[in-house]
């Protein structure tokens, strides 16, 4: 239980450090049946699953998808983060998105 704890608390360092507590507060936070972390952020309970940490980069790498949906004047349902295989990838559902459709994913990589 300490080790989750010290993990939740680094996870909302790093959200303070990647710029999104004004900006998407956070609502919950879960632990997966893999003890992975996931949130629900937002006014629309945008649903975020990180997976384990580190989180730094996951979290800037969903600031800046964030950014590029609006840019778009588009909003996410969920936001996977936790592509083992493929760090660097973003899934994103699309609200309005029928089910049979595949999610997005977008790479953002760096700042």
């Amino acid at each position: 239980r300490t080790s989750l704890l010290v993990e939740v608390v680094a996870l909302l360092h790093d959200w303070r450090g990647a710029g999104l507590l004004g900006r998407a507060p956070i609502g919950e936070v879960h632990v997966e049946a893999d003890g992975g972390l996931s949130l629900y952020v937002g006014e629309d309970a945008l649903y975020a699953r990180l997976g384990r940490a580190p989180f730094r980069e996951k979290l800037s790498r969903f600031r800046r998808g964030l950014d590029r949906l609006a840019q778009d004047h588009q909003k996410a349902a969920y936001v996977y983060l936790d592509n083992v295989r493929h760090p660097d990838r973003v899934t994103v559902r699309l609200v309005g998105e029928h089910a049979a459709e595949a999610p997005p994913a977008l790479a953002l990589r760096g700042d």
